[in-house]
């Protein structure tokens, strides 16, 4: 049953605001978290610096789903967590040969 009262230049179907993207926070907080986690190598010692190598492996997944976030659906999130994927991205050949000797 539809409101009577309802302007009739009002669409009940689509929001005013569109929805932030749940893709594009998902992959920023990957790429966050990969990208804080270069910074805690070789700080605190043997034990921290071998767990935060595994860690930045995050920065690629989340610079591949920002990247998808971003084609489906621009945002200011999705942008962010793709230029904290390259950055944290740097780092991981480095991590992958020094963890493979």
């Amino acid at each position: 049953m539809q409101n009577p009262y309802a302007s009739p230049l009002s669409q009940p179907d689509q929001p005013a605001i569109p929805p932030d993207s749940l893709l594009a926070k998902i992959g920023l907080g990957l790429s966050l978290t990969g990208f804080m986690a270069v910074f805690g190598v070789g700080m605190f010692g043997d034990w921290i610096s071998m767990i935060a190598m595994y860690v930045a492996f995050l920065a690629l997944p989340g610079f591949i789903i920002s990247a998808l976030a971003q084609l489906l659906r621009p945002s200011s999130h999705a942008r962010l967590g793709i230029v904290l994927g390259i950055f944290g991205m740097f780092f991981l050949p480095t991590f992958y040969l020094s963890l493979r000797h």
